[in-house]
């Protein structure tokens, strides 16, 4: 084995190792987002408040559903599998989170401005799978989710 090899196998051991670290931090990520959540909840209570309070715990919930596709994606692209339908899955979610968080409590201007920025991110990554699920159809079945 000539010094070549030896310099890509460590490379290649020393990128390995950086891609599980970013695997581990992200499952940090989502255990302390989650533990936000609870925290939240329970500061919170049964009674009603405000809503930015129960907003607040939405977007929490929906930040660790994020981190959870980051996750899949980080884990696919360790096990050289197929990365580009778990970034969109990755990417719908993203855009319906924050959707679901618009702050409609703004002048006219400004959320129209903010739900039209959405609603074309949405379109584009919806029109981006549609033509990549019709190029390869396989492409629209994301492991897990195989029969």
């Amino acid at each position: 084995m000539d010094i070549k090899d030896r310099a890509g196998r460590t490379l290649e051991a020393i990128v390995t190792a950086i891609e599980w670290v970013v695997a581990a931090a992200l499952v940090v990520l989502a255990a302390m987002a989650t533990w936000f959540i609870v925290a939240e909840f329970f500061t919170v209570g049964w009674a009603p408040q405000e809503a930015a309070a129960y907003t607040a715990i939405l977007d929490g919930t929906l930040f660790v559903f994020v981190v959870a596709e980051l996750f899949k994606i980080a884990f696919a692209y360790i096990r050289h599998e197929r990365v580009i339908p778990t970034v969109m899955e990755a990417a719908l979610v993203a855009v319906a989170r924050k959707i679901v968080v618009l702050d409609t409590h703004v002048a006219a201007s400004e959320l129209l401005m903010k739900a039209g920025s959405l609603a074309i991110l949405l379109l584009a990554v919806g029109v981006a799978w549609l033509l990549l699920t019709k190029a390869n159809p396989v492409f629209g079945r994301i492991p897990p989710h195989d029969d």
